[in-house]
């Protein structure tokens, strides 16, 4: 899907906010592997990170968001 696809998608969806969670990892911490139980936005707002969502890897910089969906196991080192 092209990426004016998604965003006329993207213009048409309701998103609920559930439940926020911060957490701040240092240098060389990693967050264990963790099935995701609803769908999620990732933001990093500094610095960077390797984070896995199942079996693919991105390395992401500050004032990055990824979306992952419900289901998906999440590591994040």
């Amino acid at each position: 899907m092209n990426i004016e696809d998604h965003l006329l998608l993207w213009d048409h969806a309701s998103i609920k906010e559930l439940d926020v969670r911060h957490r701040m990892l240092s240098g060389g911490e990693k967050l264990q592997p963790y099935k995701l139980p609803t769908s999620v936005f990732l933001i990093v707002t500094r610095g960077d990170a390797q984070i896995h969502l199942d079996q693919t890897n991105y390395h992401v910089h500050q004032f990055q968001i990824i979306h992952s969906g419900k289901g998906t196991a999440l590591e994040i080192s």
